[in-house]
């Protein structure tokens, strides 16, 4: 994508209709708890999303439209506990903002901080 991302690269995803979803595998992690920070990417073209982890829901739902393409400022999802090597990260459609042409999603990374 560009200046802005993180290896001036996204995950794009263009799903058609609510409750669509897409799993991720995540790169192993030692057992253990951590803050799971986010780097989500904002456009015109992007929808609302609550995102999981195992299973569980993390925060609120997050409307990813904006006017132009950008990315958010890192997102604290909240500690999470791993409980074993092959977290899966889950974002599911919930919504359209008004003036968002589509349901798009886009990922800049997930990054697992260890919790104190």
């Amino acid at each position: 994508m560009g200046k802005g991302w993180s290896n001036d690269h996204e995950l794009i995803w263009q799903p058609n209709h609510l409750g669509e979803m897409v799993e991720l595998l995540v790169p192993s992690q030692k057992v253990g708890t951590y803050h799971l920070i986010v780097h989500y990417t904002k456009s015109p073209e992007n929808g609302i999303f609550q995102a999981t982890l195992n299973g569980t829901d993390l925060g609120v739902p997050v409307d990813l439209y904006s006017t132009n393409w950008t990315t958010t400022d890192a997102i604290d999802l909240g500690v999470v506990a791993l409980t074993d090597a092959k977290p899966v990260f889950k974002a599911t459609v919930t919504g359209q903002n008004p003036a968002s042409k589509k349901f798009n999603f886009g990922l800049d990374y997930l990054k697992f901080v260890p919790a104190p």
